[in-house]
């Protein structure tokens, strides 16, 4: 018997927002130090969030798959990562 597939669930603001921390956290300490300092944490991983967001619904309209958009989506806005 083949296991169903469940439907693809894109994520949350505040799941991105808590991607985009802890990346800052792990990778860029020092910057992560100064946005908690001077008190931007919180906008910087609300604006990250919220670039992700946009472009994997940009993604998703020009016809990417949503699963390949979230991904791609997270890998450059969030993650920093250059596309492949």
């Amino acid at each position: 018997m083949a296991k169903e597939i469940d439907e693809y669930q894109p994520p949350t603001q505040s799941q991105l927002e808590n991607k985009a921390l802890n990346f800052v956290k792990t990778n860029k300490p020092r910057y992560y130090r100064d946005l908690k300092k001077t008190g931007k944490l919180k906008e910087y991983c609300q604006r990250r969030a919220t670039k992700a967001m946009s472009y994997a619904k940009s993604l998703i309209v020009n016809g990417m798959s949503e699963g390949e958009a979230w991904n791609t989506a997270i890998r450059q806005e969030i993650l920093e990562l250059k596309s492949d």
